[in-house]
């Protein structure tokens, strides 16, 4: 499952559920996001965690093509 968070507001903009996590499942929620806040897309900043679809090469080049910014959680 993918959830993408406003984290301000603390609502969920939207979602993907699929039987494994991959790039293209990210992918696909961060698609169902932007088509949803088209106003805010020049102001969306990803935070992620490490996950193994978060840190592919699809989804980093489908975040670069978009020329969003992205910070991953730090390890503990």
């Amino acid at each position: 499952m993918h959830v993408v968070m406003d984290l301000y507001g603390r609502y969920v903009l939207s979602y993907n559920i699929s039987a494994t996590e991959t790039a293209a499942s990210a992918i696909e929620s961060f698609k169902r996001t932007f088509k949803v806040e088209l106003g805010a897309q020049p102001r969306i900043r990803i935070h992620t965690d490490r996950g193994v679809a978060y840190c592919s090469m699809a989804f980093n080049d489908y975040l670069a093509k978009r020329a969003r910014s992205k910070t991953l959680a730090e390890l503990e």
